[in-house]
């Protein structure tokens, strides 16, 4: 009977295989001769020599079931997996890893800064467009704009008018029916000549010429005019504040003052366009200086205002005020 059960017990034992050490011995070495071969193992361990922790405990039992990451990053320092340029395409990470170590997600990060950047490109464009095709749009409809502008600040004016800086005589038939005097004023006498021959000879109102320096009205008396008038003659003058104030005195207690002006903004950009194109401006405009600040001017003489708003970036300014 005991021989029977030891050979039934000897049919239940496994066979024991001689080679299993051998096998195991063989796929530990084929798996060093891999970690060996692949360039990215090889980069983590010189970049962990270079800094002394080679020997650390993450850095010597990795393997490719560990969760152990084999780049020991210090705060600050970044992953060799931002740089695959030298890498090849087909090296893998012997392990899937939620790691900001893994190449993928690097490469994923990549191409969506790049679509994040083509974005932003493409918004920078359009918007540069919008701003060209604005300032285009303003360029080319301005005389039109003034035009306008000239004639609704033209419908506060009334009886006895004075227009300092008159020119050619942009306003010529632009008064509205109360105004039934003009007098035009200019030192230009060029221009006054050119005035002369696009008056009517005989008209309403009746339009009157003055040859004389616009900023000096000393010899003009107190509340003279009802409506006193200037237009685009701020940027010329030496002394913006003080013909502001003259126009005051010559202008009744109850008179109008109407200016149409064009001078700094509260734009950084269009003041730094106007300010670096000042010079050559003035040089091709008979000295007219735009970058002044015209608020400032209106501000400083004590003028009244009624109604003062801006247009084109606001470069030209609508003032309608009354004497201090």
């Amino acid at each position: 009977m005991k021989g029977k059960q030891t050979t039934k017990n000897k049919k239940k034992q496994l066979p024991v295989n001689p080679n299993k050490d051998l096998i195991t011995s063989k796929a530990n070495s084929s798996l060093a001769e891999d970690l060996e071969n692949d360039i990215v193992y090889r980069h983590s361990q010189a970049c962990l020599q270079k800094e002394g922790r080679a020997r650390q405990l993450e850095a010597v039992v990795w393997s490719p079931h560990t969760q152990y990451p084999h780049i020991l990053l210090q705060p600050g320092q970044r992953s060799v997996y931002e740089h695959t340029d030298d890498i090849p395409s087909h090296v893998q990470p012997y392990y899937q890893s939620n790691s900001m170590q893994h190449r993928s997600f690097f490469a994923s990060q990549r191409n969506y800064n790049r679509r994040v950047m083509k974005y932003v490109i493409f918004i920078i464009v359009c918007g540069i467009a919008a701003f060209v095709g604005l300032c285009t749009e303003i360029y080319v409809h301005q005389p039109r704009d003034l035009l306008v502008l000239r004639e609704e600040i033209l419908n506060h004016s009334y009886g006895k008018v004075l227009e300092l800086g008159a020119g050619q005589g942009s306003s010529i038939g632009l008064y509205p029916y109360p105004a039934h005097e003009i007098w035009m004023m200019d030192k230009n006498l060029t221009l006054l000549k050119r005035l002369v021959q696009r008056l009517p000879a005989n008209s309403y109102p009746s339009y009157h010429i003055l040859h004389k320096c616009v900023e000096d009205l000393t010899s003009v008396p107190d509340g003279s005019f009802d409506t006193v008038i200037d237009f685009f003659g701020l940027c010329h003058y030496h002394d913006p504040v003080k013909t502001l104030q003259e126009m005051q005195r010559v202008c009744k207690k109850d008179g109008v003052i109407l200016l149409l002006e064009h001078g700094r903004t509260n734009n950084s950009i269009v003041n730094y366009v106007l300010d670096h194109y000042r010079s050559s401006h003035a040089l091709n405009s008979h000295g007219c200086i735009w970058d002044r600040d015209i608020q400032a001017f209106i501000k400083t003489s004590g003028l009244r205002i009624k109604e003062l708003r801006q247009k084109h970036f606001g470069t030209t300014t609508f003032c309608v005020g009354y004497p201090k």
